[in-house]
């Protein structure tokens, strides 16, 4: 959108709160953390993890070496709880830094989803958020909760105040238009055009990290170099992936597609099998 229209746009996603979830499993308050988790939408990894001061990552290594098998046996799969799951302590182990959020089950390591039993060794007992089983259960509570919007919409006794409480929550859009509309500065996660912010990346490619929010729009935070097994096992490839599949849609062109789809290595299982997605895709109204 940034590179095509002129829109003003910026990109959210709350996986960023998963240093939360982190923080609380170590023992330190969250809200007295600092922290800094730059990368590319959904795959962001946490580069600062600090308490007044002191780095926080030795009290993580203590929490895997103490306390994650405990963790792991009695886990139940919950998606919340995918930030310490065996594939995310997994992969921090060989990237070097944490995955917080969606990237803690969306990176590319096919070994965490050949199949449902595998998923389960990996995220618990449910398979996790991308398991036929996780799946299932997610669409189930999107279902509930359009129902639920559908019903206070067509009754006019009920007010919608008493089904969606008027009450702050950690999203961020209404805070980001407050800071843009009224010229509150402030600091927010977002994702925007790199412009400098992470070296090594091109400077229209959108990423993720903190930026200063004010009438001016959005100014990612200097980020400087993340590290580079970082950099080769996950965000380039991600940058790679984000550009062939913008240049098919681009271009119009078949082979592409179905490129993009043949490098997806845990749901692509055939040649025939991208070909015909492909072709049903393109034959949508």
């Amino acid at each position: 959108m940034t590179r095509e229209t002129s829109t003003k746009v910026i990109g959210l996603c709350h996986g960023f709160y998963g240093y939360r979830t982190l923080a609380e499993a170590i023992g330190v308050n969250p809200d007295e953390v600092e922290w800094e988790i730059p990368g590319v939408n959904h795959w962001v990894y946490l580069t600062q993890f600090r308490h007044n001061g002191q780095d926080l990552y030795p009290l993580v290594d203590k929490w895997i070496e103490n306390e994650a098998d405990r963790y792991w046996a009695e886990f139940k799969g919950r998606f919340s709880a995918t930030q310490l799951s065996r594939a995310a302590i997994d992969h921090y182990r060989r990237v070097g830094v944490m995955p917080i959020g969606d990237a803690s089950r969306t990176f590319s390591e096919w070994y965490y989803h050949s199949d449902l039993e595998t998923k389960r060794r990996w995220y618990g007992q449910n398979g996790g958020f991308d398991s036929e089983i996780g799946w299932g259960q997610y669409l189930e509570g999107l279902e509930k909760n359009i129902q639920r919007i559908r019903e206070v919409t067509l009754d006019e006794t009920q007010r919608v105040t008493d089904v969606v409480k008027p009450e702050r929550t950690r999203e961020i859009q209404v805070p980001i238009i407050d800071a843009i509309a009224n010229d509150k500065p402030d600091i927010f996660q977002v994702n925007v055009p790199n412009n400098g912010a992470i070296t090594g990346i091109k400077d229209d490619v959108v990423v993720e990290g903190k930026a200063l929010v004010d009438a001016s729009g959005a100014k990612l935070l200097h980020v400087g170099k993340l590290p580079g097994k970082l950099m080769h096992m996950v965000i380039g490839p991600r940058i790679a992936k984000a550009e062939r599949e913008l240049a098919a849609f681009l271009h119009g062109d078949h082979d592409l597609l179905v490129s993009c789809l043949l490098l997806d290595d845990y749901r692509t299982h055939s040649l025939e099998q991208a070909e015909r997605y492909t072709d049903a895709m393109l034959a949508l109204p």
